[in-house]
């Protein structure tokens, strides 16, 4: 944090609902050591965003989320949504914070009354790229009027059924996130896309898609 000036800013990101029976299990990350921000410390996993801006008019935005994957930290975690039924990746809340240096804990202006810019929050709508160095999620903003759900889960454009899960109901043979046939169970991966249902059952089967891809329509 030495590097950093007082007026430096700093995103905090709080990633949630990983696991639905425990909701209070939440990953706080930023970039840098040492920062505690109103109480609550954030681990240095390194993570970088874009499209984050506010924007007052036009389509509603699609940020994406970058994610340092050294340890296999996130890697870890999507484990886990791959293989019990108890977690989920798609759906899950990403909150982001933007303040700066001179507010976190400890510092001079920490009793400040505003000292951090208005909060976002995003649900996580698909995972677009995992490595050994690091994950890319994409986002998706939640719906304007709270609560409104169906059937009782946040529309995504992305399907949000647990790959090979009875909702899912796929079965077959192997394919990567690209929708490549393969024999190795690790890469036995689905990219949650409409595409993907389709390499999948067919084009002209009838899908268990678990999204609303004609969102992406809708202005």
């Amino acid at each position: 944090m030495t590097s950093l000036s007082p007026n430096s800013p700093i995103e905090l990101f709080e990633i949630s609902g990983w696991n639905l029976t425990n909701l209070a299990e939440t990953l706080y990350i930023c970039n840098f050591t040492g920062v505690t921000f109103e109480g609550q410390s954030y681990q240095a996993i390194g993570c970088e965003s874009e499209g984050f801006d506010l924007i007052g008019q036009g389509p509603i935005p699609t940020p994406q989320l970058t994610v340092s994957n050294i340890g296999r930290v996130i890697s870890d975690l999507l484990y886990n949504c791959k293989t019990n039924a108890n977690y989920r990746l798609e759906g899950s809340t990403v909150l982001r914070r933007v303040t700066q240096r001179r507010f976190l804990d400890g510092q001079p202006n920490a009793s400040a009354a505003i000292k951090e810019l208005p909060q976002q929050q995003y649900i996580i709508e698909q995972m677009q790229e995992e490595t050994y160095l690091a994950v890319k999620f994409r986002l998706g903003s939640p719906f304007d009027v709270e609560g409104v759900t169906l059937p009782a889960r946040p529309l995504l454009r992305s399907c949000s059924w647990r790959y090979r899960s009875a909702e899912c109901g796929w079965t077959g043979g192997m394919f990567t996130l690209n929708n490549q046939p393969t024999t190795n169970p690790a890469l036995d991966q689905c990219a949650k896309s409409l595409a993907a249902c389709e390499c999948r059952f067919g084009s002209y089967a009838e899908l268990n898609f678990g999204g609303a891809p004609g969102l992406n329509t809708y202005r």
